[in-house]
């Protein structure tokens, strides 16, 4: 929680830095937008972001006791909320910049009943945090590095969507792609909720030298049927409920959801791969393997930008998690279980011979 804490600090200096030593606009390419208060909304928003930093914690320790199904409910609060939030902003015709806050108080408001919830579990105070006691950072970074680095990289190619498009295409693009991730988030937050809720199982199997290759391939299959069906939801009813929220001022059409979808059904694939792939090795493989991935994300969205518009960055995100994390990751699995199954021969050879 230390850590955290310090990282949550670290990230709002730079939100208020973005209010004072350099602009938020001129980083967002609004500079000429007519929107007022960019800097300082944005601050604030990066601020309420920093917060959650530390109060994630809690979805986590509700899947280390097990409490898979109130994990999964809490996290998919927060794009409900976020959904609700931006419906709410639009039909009332509040300032457009105002749109930012919904998804970050959404995460928020999930981030902090997950950690009432939890904490309540496990007994801890607060108050523990702020006195002194020795303990290991070295044993923690080994632990964590990998897996903070993957989600660095992974914010970094899946975020930065916006901001290549305000640079890159027109605002009606950021407009369209800012309310198709309206969709995409609700949706995808039930399979991330889902997902983690199986790190447990597969880090349990592995500790035990028990294969877990059936119950991968079984539940890539659930995993991927449900993308399909958010695919045939968001291209079905996807552009009539964009024109209904937004008032018809933004057009979403079914190509963009279509796009959102394939990215789902990728990143379902993928999930489920990460999760059964949680030791510090095979962290490692993925954190190294997600560099070219955001690189790749990154570069084709400002490529392809002004000619595709809204689509860039999920069809860019979905070609870039397919080549660099969902195959590797795939030969990283045969090569797991061919090495199990090697040591477990050696060990039953062993076991007749004594």
């Amino acid at each position: 929680m230390r850590v955290l804490i310090v990282s949550m600090f670290v990230v709002s200096a730079i939100g208020a830095l973005g209010a004072t030593v350099f602009s938020w606009s001129d980083v967002l390419n609004l500079g000429n937008s007519g929107l007022a208060n960019v800097d300082a909304v944005t601050g604030l928003v990066v601020i309420a972001f920093a917060v959650t930093i530390p109060l994630g914690v809690g979805q986590r320790v509700l899947l280390a006791l097990l409490l898979n199904p109130v994990a999964i409910v809490v996290t998919a609060l927060g794009p409900i909320l976020s959904l609700a939030g931006t419906a709410l902003i639009v039909w009332r015709g509040l300032p457009p910049e105002l749109m930012v806050f919904p998804p970050v108080v959404g995460g928020l408001i999930s981030a902090a009943v997950s950690v009432s919830i939890a904490m309540k579990r496990i007994g801890f105070r607060w108050i523990t945090v702020f006195q002194y006691r020795q303990y290991h950072l070295p044993g923690l970074l080994s632990q964590g590095m990998w897996y903070l680095m993957i989600s660095i990289v992974s914010a970094f190619a899946f975020q930065w969507g916006r901001v290549v498009l305000a640079s890159r295409a027109t605002l009606g693009d950021v407009a369209t792609y800012s309310l198709a991730m309206q969709f995409y988030a609700p949706l995808w937050s039930f399979f991330i909720a889902a997902g983690t809720s199986l790190w447990p199982i597969f880090a349990r199997s592995r500790s035990r030298n028990e294969s877990s290759s059936k119950l991968l391939a079984r539940m890539v299959s659930y995993f991927v049927g449900a993308a399909v069906l958010c695919l045939v939801g968001l291209v079905a009813l996807g552009p009539w409920l964009a024109s209904w929220i937004s008032h018809s001022i933004v057009e979403a059409g079914a190509l963009i959801f279509l796009g959102c979808g394939v990215l789902i059904i990728v990143q379902a694939v993928q999930l489920v791969l990460g999760v059964s792939l949680t030791s510090p090795r095979d962290l490692r493989f993925q954190a190294l393997w997600g560099l070219p991935m955001a690189a790749v994300v990154v570069g084709a969205t400002w490529v392809f930008a002004p000619i595709w518009g809204a689509i860039t960055p999920f069809v860019s995100a979905a070609a870039g998690v397919l080549v660099f994390q969902v195959i590797p990751n795939i030969v990283r699995v045969r090569a797991n279980s061919r090495r199990m199954r090697e040591g477990m021969t050696v060990e039953q050879f062993a076991t007749i011979g004594t």
